[in-house]
C-alpha cells in the first residue's frame, strides 16, 4: 500500500471518529439542556417518506400526502406523554409560577393561617393575576399609558385578592406586603444562626420582623421625601447628584442605627452581635456605593468646565 493510499485511510478514520464523537457531544447536551425551546420543545414527528412519481418515468420525487395533509399528520401523531399533568402550555404555565411565588412567600401560608385548599387557590390567583401583567407589558406602545393602566389593575388585583381572602386576611397580606424587606433580613439572619449555639427562637421571628418592617416603613417614607425635594430627579445635574447621595447616605446611616436599636430588645447579645455585623456589611455597601456615585459626578463636573 503506498503512502497516499495510507494517508487517505488514515485521514477517513480520524473524520469518521471524529464525526462519531461530535455527535455524542451534541445528544448529551441536548439531555442536559432540555428546556433550550421552552415555548416549542423539540418533538419526533413522523414525516412521510418521498415516493417515486411513475408519470413521465423521469423519476421525479413528489412529496405524499400533500404539505396541509402533512401538517395535519404531524399534529395528530405527537402524544403528550402521561406523566404530564397540565395538558396545555397555558395551563403549564400557570402551575409553574405558582409555585415559583410559593417559593417567594415561603411563610406566608403560616402568616395568614391558610388551609392548604385555600394556599393552592391564593397562589394560582396571583400567578393568573402576574401572567396578566406580563402579557400586558409585552403589548405597552406609551410608558405614561402604560402607568396608567398598571395602577387600575394593581387597584383591581388587590380587590380580587380581598374577595378571595377575606377582609381580615387581606389587611394581614397588606401588612406581609410590607414585611418582606424585614422579612427576608430575619431569615437571613436566622440562617446564620441555626448552626450556632444561640439560635433565633420562634418568639423572636415575628417580633423582630415587626420592629424592622416598623423601621424600613419609616426610612422608605423619608427617601421618597429626599426624591420629592430634588429639582428635577431625572435631570439633575453631577453637583445635585452628589448633594442627593450625601443626604441618602446619612439617611441609610440613621435607619441601620435604628434597626441595631430596636433589634437590642428583641435579641440575646450574641444574636445581637451577629446581626450589627449584618448591618456593618450593609453600611459598606452603601458607603461603596456612594463613593462611586460622587466619584463618578465629580469626574462629569470637572469634564464640563
Amino acid at each position: 500500500m503506498n503512502k497516499p493510499v495510507v494517508l487517505l485511510a488514515a485521514t477517513t478514520v480520524i473524520f469518521a471518529a471524529t464525526s462519531a464523537y461530535l455527535a455524542r457531544a451534541l445528544i448529551a447536551e441536548r439531555a442536559l439542556h432540555p428546556a433550550a425551546k421552552p415555548i416549542q420543545p423539540e418533538v419526533p414527528v413522523a414525516v412521510p417518506q418521498a415516493t417515486v412519481a411513475a408519470s413521465a418515468g423521469n423519476g421525479e420525487l413528489s412529496s405524499s400526502p400533500t404539505a396541509t395533509d402533512a401538517a395535519v399528520d404531524r399534529q395528530a401523531k405527537v402524544k403528550l406523554p402521561p406523566r404530564v399533568k397540565n395538558r396545555t402550555y397555558g395551563a403549564a404555565r400557570l402551575a409553574e409560577l405558582a409555585l415559583r411565588l410559593q417559593d417567594d412567600f415561603p411563610d406566608l401560608v403560616a402568616v395568614l393561617g391558610l388551609q392548604p385548599a385555600e394556599a393552592a387557590g391564593f397562589f394560582e390567583l396571583l400567578a393568573r393575576q402576574k401572567i396578566r401583567e406580563q402579557e400586558s407589558a409585552m403589548k405597552v406602545s406609551d410608558g405614561m399609558a402604560w402607568q396608567k393602566e398598571r395602577e387600575v389593575r394593581r387597584q383591581a388585583d388587590q380587590a380580587e385578592q380581598a374577595a378571595h381572602l377575606g377582609a381580615a386576611r387581606a389587611t394581614e397580606w397588606s401588612r406581609y406586603l410590607q414585611s418582606l424587606g424585614s422579612r427576608n433580613e430575619v431569615r437571613e439572619l436566622r440562617m446564620q444562626l441555626a448552626d450556632s449555639d444561640y439560635p433565633l427562637r420562634r418568639d423572636q421571628y415575628e417580633s423582630l420582623v415587626t420592629v424592622l418592617a416598623d423601621e424600613q416603613l419609616r426610612h422608605k417614607g423619608e427617601r421618597e421625601r429626599l426624591r420629592g425635594g430634588q429639582r428635577d430627579a431625572a435631570n439633575p445635574t453631577p453637583a445635585e447628584t452628589i448633594e442627593y447621595m450625601d443626604q441618602r447616605l446619612t439617611l441609610i446611616e440613621e435607619s441601620l442605627a435604628r434597626r441595631g436599636r430596636a433589634a437590642a430588645a428583641v435579641l440575646d447579645s450574641e444574636q445581637l452581635r451577629r446581626y450589627q455585623a449584618m448591618l456593618e456589611h450593609e453600611r459598606l455597601r452603601a458607603q461603596a456605593e456612594y463613593e462611586s456615585f460622587v466619584t463618578l459626578n465629580a469626574e462629569a463636573a470637572r469634564k464640563s468646565e
